[in-house]
């Protein structure tokens, strides 16, 4: 991964500004700000809130999970090499002021600068686009040692980005429709296919990030869709918040999360075989949950993790084929800890789980082909029978996984602890989960 390109893009908006906002004017009116002002608190930012961040982040590079997706943050720039890649960007916007009155300076982001190469020629395609399509910042300011940057986009100035910024946190507004209008406007000149743009985006998301914390919000959710070759599809999002706090010394992230639904309609041609129709829609009532990972051990623990107040569901055109629902006796939640082992996944509940899965997927047999026993089937499974019952999940290909404490029950299947459970080798016409699970002794 370009980590060197990411940061740039992450950090040289956020490291434009700097120092504790502490004097807010009550009416919200534009105080006076100069570019001596402005370039001074971006000084404090790129010298001390980027590098928190970053530092942040490189805290969970131990973690083995990452290592093994091909992720490592140990790559990310430190303190001074991340200030010397914003360094020269943000530089040249500060010295490109297109206008200034007393209260508001806009700066016009210069294509020659940001657009250089290491061959010391601009690229092309860049300097031509952004010359065609200006990006400007207009910097206000509404309180002592802070800075709000309002992005402006192409000829029409469209503003999607709200940054407000100080040495010590960022909190940044982002308006998906307004953001899609831009992508209309600079896409014919960089290839982008006008059909591919979605046709309805709605949404506002708020993000706010000090040294060590990171929160992610919509208090009206959002909705993207739109058709792609003929085919609709819709992915909605209700009001959320993502909440994460970084602890680096004992490289822990604590967070949480509390979405209020999730909503995905796409053609099924999309994951079928070619000359599959009909719209799959899938219903999530919620997801939420209060979490702790610990990068050294990859273990994470979540808390109340719950789907939503309702089973979820998969349908076809309409017509139910899935549903899933969980613990819904205990208020459809459950205490749930997941132990990354490489070859192995540990699960632990508290203080139990019950599931059920409802499978009707007649219609969708049609056109898709399925196991016998995937059609129609109901599926009960229990896991209790111990302070914190526990299951290994992974290893040889044969094994689903292995019961290390407690007694879990699937369907008429029971297994009991130090027993493992797969799927049966034979080719006989199963026409039901249990008819395809097998247990075992583990070796």
């Amino acid at each position: 991964m370009n980590f060197k390109l990411i940061t740039t893009s992450l950090f040289t908006a956020a490291a434009l500004m700097a120092c504790d906002a502490n004097t807010t004017d009550v009416n919200n009116q534009a105080r006076p700000l100069t570019s001596a002002e402005v370039a001074q608190i971006s000084g404090r930012a790129r010298t001390e809130l980027a590098p928190r961040l970053m530092g942040s982040i490189r805290a969970l590079a131990p973690s083995q999970v990452l290592t093994d997706l091909d992720i490592d943050l140990s790559e990310l720039p430190a303190d001074q090499e991340l200030v010397d890649v914003i360094t020269p960007t943000m530089d040249a916007i500060l010295g490109s002021i297109e206008s200034e009155t007393a209260t508001e300076i806009v700066y016009r982001v210069p294509p020659e600068q940001v657009c250089a190469q290491d061959s010391g020629h601009p690229n092309a395609d860049c300097l031509r686009v952004l010359t065609a399509h200006p990006v400007r910042f207009v910097a206000t300011s509404h309180a002592r040692d802070q800075v709000t940057l309002t992005a402006q986009f192409g000829t029409r100035r469209l503003s999607p980005l709200r940054l407000d910024l100080t040495a010590d946190r960022v909190e940044a507004d982002l308006d998906l429709a307004v953001w899609r209008d831009v992508v209309i406007e600079y896409g014919a000149d960089m290839e982008i296919d006008a059909s591919s743009i979605p046709a309805d985006v709605e949404g506002v998301i708020h993000l706010a990030a000090g040294a060590t914390d990171l929160a992610i919000s919509s208090a009206l959710g959002a909705h993207v869709g739109g058709t792609v070759e003929g085919e609709s599809f819709m992915v909605a999002v209700g009001p959320m918040s993502l909440a994460l706090d970084v602890d680096t010394a004992g490289h822990v992230a604590i967070g949480s999360v509390d979405i209020a639904s999730i909503d995905i309609e796409a053609p099924l041609a999309w994951g079928a075989e070619e000359g599959a129709t009909g719209q799959l829609a899938l219903a999530l009532h919620g997801l939420r949950g209060q979490f702790n990972y610990a990068a050294l051990t990859d273990t994470l623990v979540v808390d109340d993790l719950s789907f939503g107040n309702a089973p979820a569901t998969l349908s076809l055109d309409g017509v139910q084929q899935i549903s899933f629902d969980m613990n819904a006796a205990l208020g459809h939640q459950v205490d749930a800890s997941f132990r990354y082992l490489r070859q192995e996944m540990e699960i632990a509940v508290s203080p139990s789980v019950e599931a059920s899965l409802d499978l009707s997927m007649d219609r969708l047999a049609q056109q898709v082909d399925l196991e016998p026993w995937m059609i129609n089937d109901s599926i009960r499974l229990r896991f209790d029978g111990a302070t914190s019952p526990t299951v290994r999940v992974g290893g040889e290909a044969e094994m689903i996984g292995r019961v290390v404490s407690g007694t879990l029950v699937i369907g008429s299947m029971t297994i009991g602890a130090d027993e493992c459970f797969g799927v049966r080798e034979d080719d006989a016409m199963l026409t039901s989960l249990a008819d395809a699970l097998m247990s075992f002794p583990c070796e």
